[in-house]
């Protein structure tokens, strides 16, 4: 194991001073001067130092890149960073390592779930699979008797008309056939 390390790193915004540790620890000065560890909080499962910027808005420092700034070789100049065991709660320089464009792309695909996984389920969708089919089947058959009005129909599963449109031209939900 290496021995841990502390470089010093001043924020650009607010030109405050911190002591950052190899390991992941957070020193900063107290009005008296007098060096403390910093409580680091978690922001969308990262590790971050709050802070108050000049216009008095709230604003986070994430932790794991100042260490990868400061303790990490960074040869190709590369802007993304991978935690090495996939934990991002450890920020030890060690479990740090700068990524390439491509590398994060592929890290970032093999955390996203293709829909295929839940076959009656789309994540951030309005309408799930089944009602997208019942949906068609309502535009097919209004096709042929043009009684319903688009905007009622639209109304009827909670969306807007336009929405109704981009599925009946195929624009979204393509791959759903309308259900028999």
């Amino acid at each position: 194991m290496k021995k841990e390390t502390w470089k010093k790193y001043i924020h650009e915004e607010t030109g405050k001073e911190y002591q950052i540790s190899s390991f992941g620890k957070v020193k900063s000065q107290d009005k008296d001067g007098k060096l403390y560890e910093h409580t680091s909080y978690k922001n969308n499962g990262y590790r971050c130092i709050p802070y108050r910027k000049p216009s008095g808005k709230n604003g986070l420092i994430y932790l794991h890149k100042i260490v990868a700034n400061l303790f990490v070789e960074n040869p190709h100049g590369y802007k993304k960073l991978k935690f090495v065991n996939g934990d991002s709660n450890n920020c030890m320089a060690h479990n740090i390592e700068w990524i390439s464009p491509e590398e994060a792309r592929e890290l970032n695909r093999s955390r996203t779930k293709p829909y295929d996984i839940y076959p009656d389920y789309s994540p951030n969708a309005k309408l799930s699979k089944s009602r997208v089919a019942i949906i068609k089947k309502r535009i097919k058959e209004n096709e042929k008797s043009g009684k319903t009005r688009w905007s009622v129909l639209a109304k009827q599963f909670g969306i807007n008309s336009r929405h109704l449109w981009q599925i009946r031209t195929g624009r979204i939900w393509s791959g759903i056939k309308p259900l028999d």
